[in-house]
């Protein structure tokens, strides 16, 4: 079952809604914020992300559909394949 859209429940941060293309939905929760939202890069939500997979984001973070998908993003952005300087991708802290 592939998942097709996701977002952060609203009112509840640690809670990421992803569904199907049928609408079924299943709730990603608790957790590390990389778990919840496939990305182990903590990659920021934007034109970059969308690019390499992002099907939504919890209000800062990219939400990736899975695991191999969010990590193929990290790897194109540890490779070189970055953003334009406008653009950022990794949280500062």
């Amino acid at each position: 079952m592939p998942f097709t859209r996701a977002y952060a429940k609203p009112g509840d941060s640690r809670t990421i809604v992803y569904e199907d293309d049928k609408g079924n939905k299943t709730n990603y929760q608790n957790g590390s914020r990389s778990w919840r939202n496939n990305n182990p890069g903590n990659i920021i939500k934007g034109k970059w992300a969308d690019k390499h997979g992002a099907i939504g984001d919890d209000g800062a973070m990219a939400v990736f559909p899975d695991y191999e998908t969010g990590r193929a993003a990290l790897e194109a952005l540890l490779k070189g394949v970055v953003p334009p300087p406008n653009q950022a991708t990794l949280l500062r802290c």
